[in-house]
């Protein structure tokens, strides 16, 4: 009987160190956030055991990746609010006790930039699909978009040829533009979103 309660009493003797040490480590960390801090938006990358998750965001032009635990309602594609520590940017906590935001909120907000239409498809005699690039912070993004030929956002067919056209852009996620979610054949993913954050 002794040697079973020597023998639980160093493993719970262990675990409440480790746990003293992760809270401590933890609170350090916030304390360094807070005396330093920065918000931003980070989109969830990646999600493992145990809830851990791993998520990017944007500081000054350039990505910054962090990790997180407690991502049990949280999807892959989410985007939350993150802090962090200007001074030490792999010290960041990302908020996912709130709602995550809604990507189109993420659109309405961001600039205007130019886009350039690379190549037309003609899926059918009514709509056309536009392959559009762009450039944003040094990085280049490719997408397409099947449009009605009465709506198109560089006017005529034979206007869109190599056409530079206006798209609306999420400054946080570049990615994130107003043509690729107002695809004809994406009104499935515009009511799954619109469910979603009604």
């Amino acid at each position: 009987m002794k040697e079973l309660f020597e023998k639980n009493f160093i493993k719970v003797l262990l675990f409440l160190l480790i746990s003293c040490l992760l809270y401590c480590n933890d609170e350090r960390k916030r304390e360094k956030i807070k005396a330093n801090e920065e918000i931003s938006i980070a989109k969830i990358i990646s999600k493992g055991r145990r809830n851990r998750i791993g998520y990017k965001f944007q500081y000054n032009g350039n990505w910054v990746t962090g990790s997180g635990s407690g991502g049990s309602n949280s999807e892959v594609g989410e985007y939350y609010r993150v802090n962090f520590d200007k001074t030490n940017l792999k010290n960041s906590e990302i908020i996912i006790r709130e709602k995550s935001i809604n990507p189109m909120i993420l659109i309405t907000n961001g600039p205007e930039i130019n886009g350039i239409v690379e190549k037309i498809g003609y899926p059918s005699k009514t709509y056309l699909d536009l392959y559009i690039s762009y450039e944003y912070n040094k990085e280049k993004y490719e997408f397409r978009t099947r449009k009605h030929i009465d709506s198109l956002p560089c006017g005529t067919v034979s206007d869109c040829e190599n056409a530079t056209i206006k798209i609306r852009i999420s400054d946080y996620f570049p990615e994130l533009n107003h043509l690729y979610f107002e695809s004809y054949d994406r009104s499935k993913l515009r009511r799954e979103i619109k469910r979603k954050f009604e």
